[in-house]
């Protein structure tokens, strides 16, 4: 199944389905459901996406395993495969046993390479973690910092959602990933006053600019001048642990 080989090859490669998110491109929850099997034939436009991030063909993905030994290999679980491979070894001679051990320590080697090549590839970020109780807008005088990882390049702060204020939008333990530039029409993004940070998509009323609340419980604000706030980043992604 396509969910089955994605999870062996985010297994091969160590990385998230955060990680695999950022890398592809492919919306988290659309990744969530896909992991989960709710998703059994995906559009080829994310298959062409998640191929291109894991290093595969969309061929490889998308191909039904027909064949009978790797029919057999599903059904008989990781444990059975291990088992399997053990009684072999045993069975092997001297000269048998050198090659298989031989074969996994490079193996072995090349996982851990690949593994630390994708490590290098993040790059560390400050993340405010708001602290005491959260209203409409976070009082960043008063966060914590932490060290967040990430591979887009262009992110350059992170902000932790502490509560459920936001949702639908974002959710209690998210970290919003910002990009140092403001909002296109439509876009989120992170605004100040000076006093505190407000989450508010950027749109039109009328001829008037509005910050528009993401949950319709805070108040819109509507702009006379551009200058009237700052903007601290636009939302580009979201970190969910």
């Amino acid at each position: 199944m396509f969910s089955d080989k994605i999870r062996e090859l985010m297994i091969e490669r160590d990385i998230s389905l955060t990680d695999l998110a950022e890398l592809s491109g492919v919306p988290f929850e659309t990744l969530r459901n896909i992991y989960y099997r709710k998703v059994k034939d995906p559009k080829v436009s994310t298959a062409f996406q998640l191929a291109s991030a894991l290093e595969v063909t969309v061929e490889y993905l998308l191909k039904d395993m027909s064949t009978t030994e790797e029919e057999a290999e599903n059904s008989e679980g990781q444990e059975g495969i291990e088992e399997e491979l053990l009684e072999n070894y045993r069975e092997c001679g001297n000269h048998g046993k050198a090659i298989i051990r031989l074969v996994a320590r490079l193996e072995c080697k090349a996982a851990r390479k690949e593994r630390l090549n994708l490590r290098k590839m993040k790059h560390r970020i400050p993340c405010f973690i708001p602290v005491g109780r959260i209203g409409d807008g976070i009082d960043y005088n008063s966060c914590t910092v932490e060290d967040e990882y990430t591979m887009i390049k262009k992110v350059y702060l992170a902000i932790e959602i502490t509560n459920n204020n936001f949702a639908p939008a974002y959710c209690k333990g998210d970290r919003i990933l910002l990009e140092n530039r403001f909002p296109e029409l439509g876009e989120c993004a992170v605004f100040t006053d000076g006093m505190k940070a407000y989450f508010r998509y950027f749109k039109m009323e009328g001829e008037m600019y509005c910050l528009k609340c993401l949950n319709g419980r805070g108040k819109d604000m509507l702009l006379r001048r551009m200058d009237e706030v700052d903007c601290l980043g636009t939302c580009i992604s979201v970190i969910r642990k």
